[in-house]
């Protein structure tokens, strides 16, 4: 078993470090073994089974709290040392990766003895496109759910809203949700930066300074729009 990659490097092959192989595939089978043992046990499919059921919470906690701590225990040790790898990439090259990007190169090193062709020529930074359809479809998102939740909100009042004051909530939430969506290709590099290292990266960032350009006046519509329509909802059912 190889118990080192050094030729696994940043992009350009500058401050290469040693990948510690034997601690990937040891990591890997504590995982693969660890959910085998606990799906042989059966507890962890009753639990699952359950939990799709909609029964679990009206279990008692006590019978599926060492299945838990195992679950718990199996995923958490590979979660560290995909982290480990995120954090000593970003360390030696200054760049950072993605969760995803360093779960695969983890995975690809335990079960080939090498990280380098997964990490070789990673970005930097993905920035998003300026997809002029996705706002559309984001917009039209956002209008659906500022008009379900316009009923939801007059329902649970007793009341019952107007066309047109529906129709007004759905247009300002479709919008703020359409400027929101072309603010997001102008995010900064700093904020892309940031996101990477994380496991569930935000579509937005709620700051302005996260914004450059005419993403700032995008972000800034957007909320202005949804103050406006938060103030006409608390009005209007008020």
């Amino acid at each position: 078993m190889t118990t080192s990659d050094p030729k696994s490097t940043a992009p350009g092959d500058a401050n290469p470090f040693r990948h510690p192989i034997w601690w990937y595939s040891t990591s890997l089978a504590i995982l693969v073994l660890g959910l085998a043992a606990l799906f042989g046990w059966g507890r962890l499919q009753d639990m699952v089974t359950l939990l799709l059921r909609g029964e679990l919470w009206k279990q008692d906690p006590e019978a599926f709290f060492p299945t838990l701590v195992g679950l718990v225990v199996v995923c958490l040790q590979f979660q560290q040392t995909v982290a480990w790898l995120a954090r000593r990439y970003a360390k030696v090259t200054g760049e950072y990766l993605t969760f995803w990007t360093a779960l695969k190169a983890v995975t690809v090193g335990a079960l080939t003895g090498s990280a380098r062709v997964v990490l070789h020529g990673v970005p930097a930074v993905v920035r998003p496109g300026d997809d002029l359809m996705t706002a559309v479809i984001r917009a039209v998102g956002s209008a659906g759910m500022g008009a379900v939740g316009v009923l939801l909100v007059a329902t649970g009042r007793g009341s019952t809203p107007s066309v047109l004051f529906i129709g007004l909530i759905s247009l300002l939430t479709g919008l703020s949700g359409y400027c929101l969506e072309r603010a997001r290709p102008c995010a900064s590099d700093t904020w892309l930066r940031r996101q990477s290292r994380r496991l569930f990266k935000p579509r937005y960032s709620w700051r302005p300074a996260d914004y450059e350009g005419v993403g700032r006046r995008w972000f800034l519509a957007a909320c202005l729009l949804s103050v406006t329509w938060f103030l006409i909802l608390i009005v209007l059912l008020g």
